[in-house]
C-alpha cells in the first residue's frame, strides 16, 4: 500500500468512527426514502440528521458489448454507511464489495471464457446541505476513492469527485431531482481526465409505501472528457415500515459506443 493510500485509509477509519460520535437528533428528522442515496444515479440532496445512521446495501448485475466480445459484471454487497454529525454535514463510508467479472470472446470460431473476481476499493464521503425548503433541496457532496482494492480493479488513484445533489417537489406526488458531477479519474491508459456527468430524474408517488423514477444520465466513455454516453433509467422504491426501504431498478445505454444495461437491487434500513 502507498503512503497517500494509507492515509487515505486512516481517513476512512476516522469517518468510521465518526459516524457513531454524534448522539442529539434533529427535530424534524428525514424518512429513510428521503435521504437514501440508492436507487437511481443521483445521490440525494437531503441529510440523515444529526445522530442518525443509515445502512445501505445491494448489488448490480452489468453486462457491456455483445459479439464477438462481451462483460458481464456482478458487484456485491454494495454497503454504504452514512451518518449525520450535524444539521448540515454528513460523513459516508462506501465499499462496492466483491466484483465478479465474466468475459466472453469469440474470434475465428474459437470461444474464450475468462473469469476475474477482486475486493474493491472503497470510498470516503462528506455532504453538505445548501438549501433545505419545502418545495427545494441541494447539498454540495465531495468524495475521495481508497485504493486499497484488487490491481485488476482498483484505478490506484484517489479519483476525487465533486457533486451538486438538488431536488425539487412539484407536487404532493411528483418531483424532480438531479446531480452535477465534476471528477477527475484515471482511464485505463493511466492519464488523469476530467469526468464530468449531469444526471436528471422525474419521481412519482403512487402512495405512501410505493413510488418510482425515470431518468436520464449523461456521462463521459473511457479515455474521453466530455459527456458522450447517454443511459435512461428507471426503478421502484418499496417503504417497509418507518425504518426500512426495498428498490430494485434498471438502465440501458441509449447512446455510445459500447452497448451496455444494468439492473439493481437493494434494501435499506435506518439504523438509528
Amino acid at each position: 500500500m502507498t503512503r497517500a493510500a494509507g492515509q487515505l485509509l486512516r481517513l476512512a477509519v476516522c469517518a468510521c468512527l465518526a459516524l457513531t460520535w454524534a448522539t442529539a437528533a434533529s427535530a424534524q428528522d428525514p424518512s429513510v426514502g428521503d435521504a437514501a442515496d440508492r436507487p437511481g444515479f443521483a445521490d440525494s440532496a437531503v441529510l440523515v440528521g444529526k445522530g442518525h445512521i443509515l445502512f445501505e446495501t445491494g448489488f448490480t448485475l452489468e453486462h457491456e458489448g455483445g459479439d464477438p466480445a462481451s462483460v458481464r459484471k456482478l458487484t456485491w454487497p454494495q454497503v454504504e454507511l452514512h451518518g449525520g454529525l450535524t444539521k448540515r454535514l454528513d460523513l459516508s463510508v462506501i465499499w462496492d464489495g466483491v466484483a465478479t467479472a465474466w468475459t466472453h470472446t469469440a474470434f475465428g470460431g474459437v470461444v474464450e471464457e475468462d473469469t476475474t473476481a477482486g475486493l474493491d476499493d472503497f470510498r470516503v464521503g462528506a455532504k453538505f446541505r445548501l438549501a433545505d425548503r419545502p418545495g427545494l433541496k441541494a447539498a454540495l457532496i465531495g468524495y475521495v476513492n481508497v485504493p486499497v482494492g484488487d490491481r485488476r480493479l482498483s484505478s490506484r488513484y484517489a479519483d476525487p469527485l465533486v457533486r451538486v445533489a438538488w431536488s425539487v417537489k412539484t407536487s404532493e406526488r411528483t418531483g424532480l431531482n438531479g446531480t452535477v458531477d465534476l471528477q477527475a479519474a484515471r482511464d485505463d491508459d493511466d492519464e488523469v481526465r476530467a469526468k464530468p456527468a449531469t444526471s436528471a430524474a422525474f419521481n412519482y408517488s403512487f402512495n405512501d409505501s410505493l413510488s418510482s423514477f425515470a431518468g436520464v444520465v449523461a456521462e463521459p466513455a473511457a479515455l474521453v472528457s466530455r459527456p458522450t454516453v447517454f443511459s435512461i433509467e428507471a426503478g421502484l422504491i418499496r417503504a417497509v415500515g418507518d425504518q426500512e426501504q426495498v428498490d430494485v431498478w434498471a438502465g440501458r445505454r441509449v447512446h455510445g459506443d459500447i452497448d451496455g444495461w444494468f439492473i439493481s437491487g437493494g434494501f435499506i434500513r435506518k439504523l438509528r
